[in-house]
């Protein structure tokens, strides 16, 4: 069969996909790749469709065979990059969006994305540089904009961050993701009645988004409104049952209002659902277990606070004093907390 005669059927596959007839696009996508087992397009759109169905490892594998037999399609490597962020490989996502970037240094999509890598990966100067790129490439794209303010976030300038988040809203106004967003700058700022309006547009446009629930929760805690605030989380548990956040603000409704054995008991499910992250939550059971009377324990579950990604960052400061000798020296002291 001809390669036009590939194109006309792959066109006509996803238009089956844009009238909602999944197992019709599925049936002409297997046809072309029973003629042509190696035809990266067919490949590629099976993956992409395995993607959106969440069959990451499946999509992997698709997209891994695509990018084999077409090493030279930077989307291809780009989505390639997506789905395996989605599986929690960074490493291995970053290399794809830099494949796709060798391909196509102008390739918005993979800037963003790889700026997104490099913020959860600590690497801001990078990721700020590629976003502003992005940005410049595409002035109106949200999600770069979105991004560079987390960038900014990340690397101190609130208020830059929050001035982006507010560009992005205004130029897509019906991205949930980016209310979202601009609610957690404006919790960051404590301006609580600015975060509650935004966040409540990311869960008109999102109902089922447990992040959303979760802030709305912390939301009501700092307006005093514990019942609420309770509702909101065990909502967010609802939609999604193992979503640490929420464990966690329902572990302060309870201490902040003496019900202490409640406050640990949520706080220890918190913690148990964070393995990779446990230190934030760790630190507020510790003021719980102090409350209770735990000294010890309380104590030495304290010292969590310090391996914080934020615990003590001084920019600007002398590192922080390890024990050496001061001898002709001088020792700063500056507040760690509070």
């Amino acid at each position: 069969m001809e390669q036009i005669d590939k194109k006309k059927l792959v066109k006509k596959a996803r238009q089956h996909l844009e009238n909602g007839s999944l197992q019709e696009a599925l049936r002409i996508y297997q046809d072309i790749l029973a003629i042509d087992p190696e035809y990266s397009q067919a490949l590629h759109d099976l993956g992409m469709i395995q993607f959106d169905a969440g069959n990451i490892s499946e999509a992997i594998l698709l997209l891994k065979k695509t990018t084999q037999h077409e090493d030279k399609r930077p989307d291809f490597h780009n989505n390639l990059g997506t789905v395996l962020k989605a599986s929690g490989d960074l490493a291995a996502a970053e290399k794809a969006f830099r494949k796709a970037l060798t391909l196509d240094r102008n390739l918005v999509p993979a800037l963003v994305n790889i700026g997104s890598i490099l913020i959860e990966r600590g690497r801001i100067p990078a990721a700020l540089k590629a976003l502003k790129r992005a940005i410049e490439l595409a002035p109106e794209n949200s999600t770069a904009l979105s991004s560079y303010a987390e960038a900014n976030k990340a690397n101190g300038d609130i208020i830059e961050a929050l001035n982006s988040q507010l560009q992005a809203a205004k130029v897509d106004p019906l991205a949930d993701f980016i209310w979202l967003n601009l609610a957690n700058t404006h919790m960051d700022l404590e301006q609580w009645v600015e975060s509650f309006e935004a966040v409540k547009k990311s869960l008109i446009l999102s109902p089922n988004r447990c992040e959303s629930w979760s802030n709305l929760g912390f939301i009501k805690v700092n307006f005093g409104e514990f019942f609420l605030a309770e509702r909101y989380f065990i909502q967010a548990l609802i939609i999604k049952s193992h979503f640490a956040p929420s464990y966690s603000g329902l572990a302060e409704v309870n201490y902040l209002q003496n019900r202490l054995d409640n406050a640990l008991k949520f706080s220890a499910l918190a913690i148990q659902n964070s393995p990779q992250s446990p230190y934030h939550y760790q630190s507020r059971r510790a003021l719980q277990l102090l409350a209770k009377g735990s000294m010890i324990e309380g104590w030495e579950l304290k010292e969590a606070r310090l391996k914080l990604d934020h615990s003590i960052d001084h920019r600007g400061r002398p590192p922080r004093w390890e024990g050496q000798p001061l001898h002709n020296k001088s020792l700063l002291i500056t507040a760690e907390e509070g």
